[in-house]
């Protein structure tokens, strides 16, 4: 399981690199939010890889040597999206759906189980599994809010139209 998890780890570091960068790129404040975004979802991550590498029999500090080998990815990806601009997102794209599968590999057949093992008391449960998960989605969405507020939306949902390039059918809250 180590393997699955520092290479699908090592993947989503190029990718969370390159859309720092890209972000930057952009706009100070749009790369300040995404750092914070990457950091909001990459410390639990990189925790839950550790207690995975653990597991998988690595001493603590080897570890934490393989876990510091996967994040510096990040900066191959961060230099990959200096370097090649918007067209990284190809990039971005095709490294997803690779993450993603090692990802839930890891969530299905090691983490999943491991949690069955450690039965809990309902008390327990909540405080250790439910508020975590709660706390990261308020943060989530609160950084959402944020970038929002700010006006670093970029106004879509991957995979759909921005409703103003429909044409003048398309409703708007002003009722116009």
């Amino acid at each position: 399981m180590a393997p699955v998890s520092l290479g699908s780890d090592a993947i989503h570091n190029v990718g969370d690199g390159a859309l720092i960068a890209l972000a930057f790129a952009t706009s100070p404040l749009l790369g300040v939010a995404t750092v914070v975004a990457v950091l909001a979802h990459e410390v639990p991550q990189e925790l839950g890889d550790f207690a995975i590498l653990i597991d998988a029999g690595l001493s603590p500090l080897k570890a934490a040597a393989a876990n510091l080998a996967s994040a510096l990815t990040i900066f191959l990806g961060a230099f990959t999206g200096l370097f090649l601009g918007s067209a990284a997102e190809g990039l971005l794209q095709g490294l997803a759906p690779v993450a993603a599968g090692g990802f839930l590999y890891l969530a299905l057949f090691v983490l999943l189980p491991a949690l069955r093992r450690h039965s809990l008391h309902q008390g327990q449960a909540v405080r250790e599994r439910v508020l975590p998960m709660a706390l990261g989605v308020g943060m989530m969405a609160m950084l959402a809010f944020a970038e929002a507020r700010l006006g670093l939306d970029h106004g879509h949902v991957h995979g759909f139209e921005a409703p103003e390039t429909r044409g003048s059918t398309a409703w708007h809250p002003s009722g116009s």
